[in-house]
C-alpha cells in the first residue's frame, strides 16, 4: 500500500455543492450520501474523498456505517469563499498525512467542467511518509 495525493477536483466541489443544496432544502446539516444526494455513479464513488479535505464529516463519529454526513465549518467557509484549502492532501492507509502548500479558492472551480482525478501518484513522496518495505512482495511486476 503506497501513499497517494488526492486533489480537490471540480467533480468533488460539485458533490459538495450538491450536498449543501440538500442541507439548505432540509434546513438541517445532516444528510445521507446515498438516499438524499442523488449522485451519479462516479460522484458517489468519489464523494467520501471530501472528508480528506475536511469539507465533510460523519454526522456521528461512533456510527460511521449510518451513511449520514454533515458539511463542516471549514466546508461552509470554503463554499462561501471565506477560506482557501490545500489543493492536495497526502493519504496513507485512509488517513491524511500531509497537505500541499498550494491553496485553492472556490472561485477557481467556477467555470471548470466537473471531473474527477484520473491520475494517481504512486510511490513514496519525498520524505513525507515512512514507507516500510515488505519482506515478501505480494506480486512481481514484469519489467
Amino acid at each position: 500500500m503506497n501513499p497517494r495525493w488526492e486533489r480537490l477536483s471540480p467533480g468533488l466541489v460539485e458533490c459538495l455543492i450538491i450536498a449543501v443544496r440538500v442541507v439548505h432544502q432540509k434546513r438541517k446539516n445532516r444528510f445521507h450520501w446515498h438516499k438524499d444526494l442523488a449522485l451519479t455513479n462516479n460522484q458517489s464513488h468519489n464523494f467520501q474523498k471530501l472528508r480528506f479535505h475536511g469539507l465533510i464529516a460523519h454526522y456521528d463519529e461512533k456510527d460511521k456505517k449510518s451513511g449520514e454526513w454533515l458539511i463542516t465549518a471549514r466546508g461552509g467557509e470554503f463554499l462561501r469563499g471565506e477560506k482557501r484549502v490545500p489543493a492536495k492532501v497526502l493519504i496513507f492507509r485512509n488517513e491524511v498525512k500531509d497537505h500541499s502548500t498550494e491553496l485553492v479558492h472556490i472561485n477557481q472551480f467556477r467555470y471548470e467542467v466537473p471531473a474527477f482525478q484520473k491520475d494517481f501518484q504512486y510511490g513514496p513522496p519525498r520524505g513525507h511518509v515512512e514507507v516500510k518495505k515488505v519482506a515478501q512482495p505480494l506480486f512481481k511486476v514484469a519489467a
